[in-house]
């Protein structure tokens, strides 16, 4: 973007075409036999989220105010889309729609993350500043989580029953409390080894 930021009408019809190209991609996939979990991983079909991510510092460069306060309209409008696909579109569909509106919810929570001019908001508050010191915790612990729910659950002796609603309740639970005591026992321990590796 920086390099190429006087060619802006160029820039912006070749990312909205990488959007456009990782939907088709999406929709190439999964009609022609590749489960939900290959099209997941298949980079064309991710590459909308570096596009929106570029969008942003575009935006950012020529029309800084239309950017900044794009980010609660994006935030609404991607989780309209994604709950409203759900609830219309065949599952495929909503897998394309789903994965789109995702990226949307994103980019409007970064660009109110680094614009917010209001300290005590959403994303400035004592508890979401926290949850970003043991956000590490929470990206390493949270898939393992998940795929042993059952033993986990078992061992502690909670029972959820067939309710979907209550496992995620109890994963996300899980997944603080063990991100919290690896913040606390693990990382934050080691933080103090970072003073005998910096550079003279």
């Amino acid at each position: 973007v920086l390099f190429l930021r006087t060619r802006t009408k160029a820039l912006l019809i070749l990312f909205v075409s990488v959007i456009a190209l990782a939907s088709l991609a999406r929709f190439y996939l999964l009609s022609n036999g590749f489960s939900y979990t290959q099209a997941k991983v298949f980079p064309l079909a991710n590459v909308d989220f570096f596009a929106l991510g570029a969008l942003i510092a575009l935006g950012n460069i020529y029309c800084q105010q239309t950017v900044r306060s794009s980010g609660y309209p994006l935030v609404v409008t991607g989780l309209v889309l994604y709950y409203g696909s759900y609830y219309v579109f065949e599952k495929m569909i909503f897998y394309m729609i789903g994965q789109l509106s995702i990226g949307l919810v994103a980019t409007g929570v970064i660009i109110i993350a680094l614009f917010s001019q209001a300290k005590e908001g959403i994303l400035h508050n004592r508890m979401t500043v926290h949850i970003g010191k043991i956000s590490y915790g929470i990206y390493l612990y949270h898939n393992a989580i998940v795929a042993h729910y059952a033993e986990i659950a078992g061992y502690f002796g909670i029972d959820a029953g067939n309710s979907y609603y209550m496992k995620i309740v109890i994963s996300v639970l899980f997944t603080l409390i063990i991100a919290e005591l690896s913040f606390w026992c693990i990382e934050k321990p080691c933080l103090r080894f970072k003073d005998f590796f910096r550079s003279p």
